[in-house]
């Protein structure tokens, strides 16, 4: 039950963004891909295998939920993010849509804790909030990092 609502809902984020129009460069959006994937991935991992704050469970299904949440949904919401930010202008409109961001992120992370995969062991809900701002906040960081090299080298413009 659980693997097929969470394969349903990575298909409904591939379907929606590779629909929807994106205020990003392709370029871009593969740098956020990338560097959200590693950002992420490198995070469960060290809470996981390093630190032994989380458990997974071994069932092969459960594993296969965590990882389609890994690698699949998380970094697709996390370049939504940035491709829906743009439409905002005022600042405490962008600052309620990351509220909701990392409020959606950790939605889905309990989820996976309500249905058993995730387990925390030494680990409290405020530190998963924290851990999703510090994300958003280093992709952010190295995203516009990134556009400024893109920007400098003459590849785009503004």
């Amino acid at each position: 039950m659980e693997l097929i609502l969470i394969i349903n809902i990575s298909v409904i984020l591939l379907i929606a963004f590779f629909v929807l129009n994106k205020k990003v460069s392709t370029l871009e959006n593969i740098f956020l891909l990338l560097i959200s994937e590693f950002v992420f991935s490198s995070y469960c991992a060290i809470i996981d295998i390093n630190f032994d704050l989380w458990m997974i469970d071994s069932r092969m299904n459960f594993f296969i939920n965590f990882k389609i949440f890994e690698i699949i949904i998380l970094p697709l919401l996390i370049i939504s993010y940035f491709n829906l930010i743009t439409l905002f202008t005022l600042w405490w409109k962008k600052f309620i849509f990351l509220l909701v961001a990392i409020a959606v992120f950790y939605s889905l992370e309990w989820l996976l804790v309500k249905w058993s995969v995730i387990t925390y062991k030494d680990w409290h809900p405020v530190q998963s909030l924290m851990a999703y701002a510090i994300i958003l906040g280093l992709v952010y960081i190295s995203y516009v990092v990134f556009r400024r090299v893109l920007m400098k080298d003459g590849v785009m413009d503004r």
